[in-house]
């Protein structure tokens, strides 16, 4: 479950004071494919960060246009090129294994940066030696949102609009500062787990003793890569087979997996009513932000991502079948 812990960083200012000249350098890691749209607008708010020290590395995943050329207009940046993509996970760990720095931080392609992040979010890491992982916020800019993004954010993002320092088993990295420790101590991430890679990655952090943070109030600007709300719907379905693979392979530790069945028959007959729960899940935070309105001038199409979210939770649950008998062989 997420826990409020304002304790771990007393005074967030105070702190921020007292550590300003005691600021990590960091490693930047920024992994892009065909990206050449969005990153010179990505490059010059990482460039203009006021931060002491650090290092850019962009990591070209396979791009088939002009990606590399634009990363290496900037001065400094470190280039790592893939021929071929080799996928975004093999991408990040190449990033943070060539980083040069102590503190590393791992930011999208289609993510732009506002000024004091990359400090805020540091300020919180070096605060207490017992966090590992500090993740932000992602918004849409008002000029790229759509229908799939505005359904997207009242169904899934709802976090964004709470304001309270939260400590979580697991985050994302979109927008994540971590100390080079936790990625050398259980590994880089697994492509295996597609969209859910980054909660797979920090849920081991977690496990190996480390307090991951999400801090709403430190964001970045992302752009509406959900273009329709087909794509949307392909992402929710792939997002929830994975996600319910990995609730029930580590069923009960993580938060609402101690009510998902492992049976996959039982699963199908209980589908109705976890559909039931995710729907006034969603409604229920939606009411705690204050964005009722919102909520209901598009609710039918929030429901119907929540089917799809439990259609993918049955192939979850029968990916989680095959694995355990793989396992008993």
């Amino acid at each position: 479950m997420n826990t409020q812990i304002e304790s771990v960083v007393p005074n967030p200012g105070a702190a921020a004071a007292r550590l300003t000249s005691k600021l990590s350098p960091v490693s930047i890691v920024l992994v892009a494919r065909n990206a050449e749209a969005a990153l010179p607008r990505v490059m010059q708010a990482i460039v203009a960060q006021d931060y002491p020290a650090f290092e850019v590395i962009v990591v070209d995943d396979g791009s088939r246009d002009h990606t590399s050329r634009i990363a290496q207009s900037f001065a400094g940046v470190r280039l790592l090129q893939n021929p071929v993509s080799q996928g975004v996970a093999a991408a990040r760990n190449a990033g943070m294994a060539a980083a040069s720095h102590e503190v590393i931080y791992l930011l999208d392609a289609d993510c732009v940066i506002e000024p004091g992040t990359l400090r805020s979010l540091v300020t919180r890491l070096v605060g207490n030696p017992r966090i590992g992982v500090v993740s932000g916020s992602t918004r849409c800019g008002s000029a790229q949102r759509n229908l799939a993004q505005t359904v997207h954010d009242l169904a899934e993002r709802v976090g964004n609009f709470h304001r309270n320092l939260l400590e979580r088993p697991y985050t994302t990295l979109a927008n994540t500062v971590l100390r080079r420790a936790v990625y050398r101590r259980v590994g880089g991430l697994d492509d295996y787990w597609g969209d859910i890679q980054d909660f797979e990655f920090t849920y081991r952090a977690h496990r190996a003793g480390y307090v991951n943070l999400f801090d709403a109030s430190i964001c970045v600007v992302h752009d509406a890569h959900r273009e329709s709300l087909r794509s949307y719907y392909a992402r929710v379905y792939h997002t929830a087979r994975r996600g319910t693979e990995f609730r029930l392979r580590n069923r009960p530790a993580l938060p609402f997996s101690r009510y998902l069945t492992k049976s996959l028959p039982l699963f199908v007959l209980l589908s109705p009513v976890y559909l039931l729960l995710h729907v006034a899940k969603v409604c229920a935070e939606n009411v705690r932000v204050k964005r009722v309105p919102e909520l209901l001038a598009v609710l039918p199409l929030v429901i119907w991502s929540r089917a799809v979210y439990t259609a993918g939770s049955i192939a979850g649950c029968a990916a989680y079948t095959r694995w355990k008998r793989s396992q008993q062989r």
